[in-house]
């Protein structure tokens, strides 16, 4: 719940481009004080809450890339979705990634985003999709 107020106020201090890549933990330590209630708890309870990686996805690119970031993600998986089995399974594992997977750097999250590209265009090659 935390990360997701700390990326709700950081996209509010920049809604159009974010506050940049890798920022969400600077934001973090900038505004985790900010919070209700959040002076009352040792600041020990606040370092093991992965702030390196707002606990989703979603939030991180929400916090990090603004409305430009979101809009690119929603472009891609719209522009690329075919009503195929296969492609539904890499939106599927996508989708979860996006609300659990905090980092950006992870390989299985590459290799689905690439898997979502390329069945799209192997699809517009058989001419299986409309």
């Amino acid at each position: 719940y935390i990360n997701f107020i700390i990326a709700i106020k950081s996209f509010i201090a920049n809604p159009i481009f974010g506050s940049g890549l890798g920022s969400h933990a600077v934001s973090y330590f900038e505004n985790v004080y900010n919070i209700p209630g959040a002076q009352s708890y040792p600041t020990s309870l606040y370092i093991g809450l992965n702030y390196n990686d707002a606990n989703s996805l979603f939030f991180r690119i929400l916090s990090e890339t603004g409305l430009l970031g979101v809009g690119f993600l929603f472009y891609y998986i719209i522009k690329y979705y075919i009503p195929s089995y296969s492609s539904n399974m890499s939106l599927i594992l996508i989708s979860l990634m996006l609300v659990r997977n905090g980092n950006f750097i992870n390989p299985e999250f590459f290799l689905f985003v690439y898997y979502y590209y390329f069945s799209k265009l192997n699809s517009i090659k058989n001419n299986t999709s409309k």
